[in-house]
């Protein structure tokens, strides 16, 4: 009986199954020569997670990132394998080449093939290399490499533009990039974003349809469709989309971060602490956006603690956020609650990208569906949004006084929710200062504030008189 137990025991062995990273290299490669070049990807990505050191997974991962199109990522691991790993892999300079030519960025592709040509002459790749540097040369692309120079100069002019929230002035600048370099996405990602922040998101979505056709899998335009299905309550659109994302491998932890922090804000919080936790346990030294998101995932997936902890952080970074925590009880909204958390959201995005109001907004579901009824006959509800911030804006620069721009913000919920067309910022900002200036007893002459804010007295009297309409309002609700 006892050699029959031991028989039985022998033939029941655990034998351990060690997938280390060849193991993974392996079956990428595999994968590959079968081009099912996600899951080749995917299991090149274990390999190197679990031997970070293995050169020759992610030159080939690069290169299977070039046959997606994902020419920027390939070209990110081409850099860290010859500045951090092996310096003697000189293909991965004609392999930048190959991908800086791709994106249209001509005088990297013939800086690096030069490089190339130069380091290893009679290389593998020796050939190939040599008919790039001819192509640029017929297309007399080396005589325009200073246009490299003038992408980064109108890219960062554009983004400016945004940050200010100069929204048709983005446009316009962007516009003249996409003509002068048609294969940019990013350009088109922005592009999308401006139209949306101005309230026109059918044309935003649009420019996402273009990128995606042209770039599919591009991760930013998916993010960015579904932030605007998520705001646009269209729930079915939505859960196709996250079903989508979710089977999306991200490499990159700025892909992780912004894959992670977009399904936490459309409230899909399994996923979202999938990737905002890989990057948490890797080390990743986030804003107090990222411990923000982190914290919400943490908290509506059952980690309560984990939530606590992130969320000390949120405010040891950022005090103003104090009072958001996921746990807090906001199911009764008040029109008060909603002014306050306009003015939060002001000051802690002011001099951010203008998608970070937005953003910001959206932590609260709530307030969020509460403004919405307050301004539910209107059209167009953000780009209202973004009218009371540059309202906003010309007050801070004019005067910087916080109950002053307390002020406007009632106002603006007041004035919302009747039939007043709310245009003319600077016109809103001298009136509101007027009618302020009057509460508290402070003495300046209307023609002097018209001068401050670059209007005319006509004007400046005709916005005066719209706030007088609704003074029953403002002093039975703000006296």
């Amino acid at each position: 009986m006892r050699n029959q137990k031991n028989n039985r025991t022998s033939h029941h062995k655990v034998v351990p199954f060690l997938q280390d990273s060849r193991y993974f290299y392996r079956r990428g490669l595999k994968a590959y020569r079968e081009r099912n070049l996600s899951l080749a990807a995917r299991m090149l990505h274990r390999a190197v997670e679990l031997d970070p050191r293995n050169d020759e997974a992610l030159c080939q991962l690069s290169m299977i990132y070039t046959e997606l199109g994902e020419y920027q990522k390939s070209n990110e691991l081409l850099i860290y394998i010859i500045e951090e790993m092996n310096d003697g892999m000189t293909e991965c300079y004609y392999f930048m080449a190959n991908n800086y030519a791709h994106l249209g960025l001509f005088h990297e592709a013939y800086k690096y093939a030069q490089k190339y040509a130069m380091e290893d002459p009679n290389g593998e790749f020796s050939e190939e290399n040599a008919d790039l540097l001819e192509m640029l040369e017929m297309e007399g692309e080396q005589d325009s490499f200073s246009d490299q120079e003038d992408l980064i100069v109108r890219q960062e002019s554009a983004r400016q533009c945004l940050v200010k929230g100069q929204l048709d002035q983005a446009i316009h600048e962007l516009n003249e990039l996409i003509h002068h370099y048609p294969d940019f996405w990013s350009a088109y990602n922005n592009l999308a974003l401006a139209h949306f922040y101005l309230g026109e998101v059918e044309t935003a979505k649009k420019y996402l349809a273009f990128v995606l056709e042209k770039n599919e899998g591009n991760l930013h335009a998916l993010c960015n469709l579904l932030v605007f299905y998520f705001y646009e309550q269209k729930d079915e659109e939505v859960k196709k989309l996250v079903e989508k994302l979710s089977s999306i491998y991200p490499m990159l932890m700025e892909h992780r971060y912004k894959l992670g922090a977009t399904l936490a804000l459309v409230e899909h919080y399994d996923h979202a602490f999938k990737w905002l936790y890989s990057l948490y346990k890797k080390g990743f030294h986030g804003d107090d956006t990222f411990y923000y998101w982190l914290s919400y995932a943490a908290y509506f997936t059952g980690r309560r603690d984990f939530a606590t902890k992130c969320w000390k952080r949120v405010i040891q970074e950022n005090p103003e956020k104090k009072g958001s925590e996921p746990w807090k009880d906001d199911h009764k909204i008040t029109e008060d609650l909603i002014e306050k958390q306009l003015y939060a959201t002001y000051v802690e995005t002011k001099g951010k990208r203008a998608h970070e109001f937005y953003r910001q907004l959206l932590h609260h579901s709530n307030v969020k569906k509460a403004i919405e009824a307050i301004l539910s006959h209107r059209r167009n509800h953000h780009k209202l949004l973004l009218f009371a911030f540059q309202v906003a804006d010309y007050l801070f620069e004019k005067n910087g006084h916080e109950q002053l721009i307390k002020t406007w913000f009632h106002i603006f919920i007041l004035s919302a929710k009747t039939n007043l067309k709310l245009q003319n910022e600077k016109a809103w900002a001298a009136a509101v200062n007027v009618w302020f200036n009057k509460q508290h007893k402070i003495k300046e002459t209307q023609a002097y504030i018209a001068q401050k804010y670059q209007i005319s007295p006509t004007t400046l009297a005709k916005y005066v008189k719209k706030i007088k309409e609704l003074k029953i309002n403002l002093n039975e609700e703000h006296g």
